[in-house]
């Protein structure tokens, strides 16, 4: 073999690398080193969320699955009071919550949380879980960095739009909408224009059966629900931060379709006990699912996304407190409330639902 050929690739290969690390480690797509206000950044909360919740300026967070995606956290700070910053994932899962929960914590950073209690995702088993949250890339691990500067994600899905952004900026180009929505943090994650809203969508994805609830196992649903909430709760135990827990809102067919599976019982009765257990702690608990525009399909996309129009009702209803519940009495009149919507529903669309 010849040495000579063997020590030139091995030195070109080690340029090529510390030039690459060096180009990641200065564009910083995912936020690991430093947040950068001033700049445009392609967003993939999947992706960008853990380095913003350790660079990022803010002391106020909502966490939670796409059900707060299309939160603008800078209205949201508008209405509330702060510097908001959205940590949200689609399909967000109760172990990635804890994580995101448990790093944001450790900042020191946020002294107001507003946390979105997707109830079916606390029904699945910790085992079930997808964690998607690389804790590796901040535990101070030099190996562990590299990995990030020189990995597939960082080079092909984001330095290239990171560096063409960079360009964009530079020559003064205007930037489309859809770009806009893909390069704000206070929209990050946000999908309200991507799609269209409407009863006679949300009935024909309901009953070709491409939009119904994932198959639930129901043996245990009630324990294993506890069981899931007490993790997060765990987490947060003995912080001095204001928590506010919320219930978003799935449309009634939603309801109607957990009625039928076997499902909403078991759902309720967590409700009100996660409720119960909240209050007793000094947290602040709204419930949104004992709304009247939860029978309104023409909100929906389908039987649990809601329209950007509902977001802003949301968030209207932080700021002036009015879904807020503050008794056990409250949440069991608001759980039955919901059920009479549940039921009025259902008798008023008995033709499709063949009720």
């Amino acid at each position: 073999m010849n040495i000579k050929w063997l020590i030139k690739t091995l030195s070109i290969v080690l340029v090529l690398f510390i030039v690459m690390s060096t180009v990641a480690y200065i564009v910083d797509p995912f936020f690991i080193y430093r947040h950068n206000a001033e700049r445009e950044y392609w967003l993939q909360p999947d992706y960008t969320s853990m380095g913003l919740i350790m660079n990022a300026e803010y002391d106020t967070v909502i966490v939670g699955s796409s059900m707060t995606q299309n939160f603008n956290a800078e209205k949201f700070g508008d209405a509330v009071g702060g510097d908001v910053l959205k940590v949200n994932s689609g399909g967000l899962t109760v172990t990635e919550m804890c994580e995101y929960v448990d790093l944001i914590k450790d900042t020191g950073k946020a002294e107001k949380y507003y946390i979105c209690i997707d109830l079916h995702l606390f029904a699945k088993a910790a085992k079930e879980d997808t964690n998607r949250f690389r804790e590796e890339l901040c535990d101070g691990n030099v190996l562990n960095d590299f990995e990030y500067l020189l990995g597939f994600e960082t080079w092909m899905r984001f330095v290239p739009v990171d560096l063409g952004l960079v360009l964009i900026d530079t020559i003064g180009y205007e930037y489309p909408e859809a770009l806009k929505q893909k390069t704000d943090v206070d929209r990050a994650g946000e999908w309200a224009n991507d799609f269209v809203y409407g009863a006679d969508i949300v009935w024909k994805g309901y009953t070709n059966g491409t939009n119904r609830i994932s198959v639930i196992d129901t043996n245990g649903l009630y324990d294993r629900m506890v069981e899931r909430f007490s993790e997060l709760m765990n987490i947060i135990e003995g912080d001095s931060a204001e928590y506010t827990f919320f219930f978003a809102p799935y449309s009634a067919l939603y309801w109607y379709d957990s009625k039928q599976c076997g499902y909403y019982d078991d759902f309720m009765k967590a409700k009100e006990y996660m409720a119960e257990e909240l209050l007793a702690d000094g947290h602040e608990v709204v419930d949104f699912q004992s709304m009247e525009y939860i029978s309104d399909l023409d909100n929906y996309r389908d039987i649990s996304h809601y329209s950007g129009e509902i977001t802003e009702l949301m968030t209207a209803d932080f700021a002036d407190g009015s879904n807020r519940i503050n008794t056990v009495e409250e949440i069991r009149a608001s759980i039955a409330k919901q059920s009479e919507i549940i039921d009025s529903f259902a008798k008023e669309n008995k033709d499709i639902l063949g009720k």
